[in-house]
Parts: structure tokens; sequence; C-alpha cells
């Protein structure tokens, strides 16, 4: 089963600045993301945390269309764990 999560929402602000500021983990780390190991870019891979857990995330085949569209393959299971959670991989947009 794969789940898929699709997000649009506007922000008053300039594309480029929006896309800085989502490629940028200085600037994520103040929104949405605890720590990261590196910027967005395609066709790398970088690992994020959440502060809401204590686990490392694998974000994967990075997509991005600067100025247009970032997508991602993030997996549901952590790098490392403290709890057992389900590998099913998720697709976010």
């Amino acid at each position: 089963m794969t789940l898929e999560s699709n997000a649009v929402i506007q922000i008053q602000k300039p594309v480029k600045e929006v896309f800085e500021g989502i490629i940028n983990p200085e600037i994520m780390t103040k929104y949405f993301i605890s720590e990261s190991n590196g910027r967005l870019e395609s066709g790398k891979e970088v690992i994020w945390k959440f502060s809401e857990f204590d686990d490392y995330y694998p974000i994967k085949e990075i997509k991005i269309e600067n100025d247009h569209s970032i997508s991602f393959y993030g997996i549901q299971k952590p790098l490392l764990s403290r709890a057992s959670r389900s590998c099913s991989p998720m697709a976010w947009l």
C-alpha cells in the first residue's frame, strides 16, 4: 500500500524566497524539521529529524525544478529507531 500526499498552500512571498526556505536546512529547521544533514538537491539523499520523534528519516529521490516544484520520497521506517514501525514507503509531493 502506498500513501501519497499532495499539498498546496499559498505563501505571500517571492517564489525564490519560498524555494530557498524549503531546500535550505538552516531555514527549514526553524519551521518543519529539527535537523538535516544537507540541502535538498536533485538526485541527492538527505536525512531529516523531526522534533516530535527520536528517529532520523531518509529523504530520497529528490527532484527539484527551480522555482516550480520540489518532490521527494520519504521512508516511514526511520534509519535509527527505538520502536518498530511499518516500513511502507510514503511519497510526498
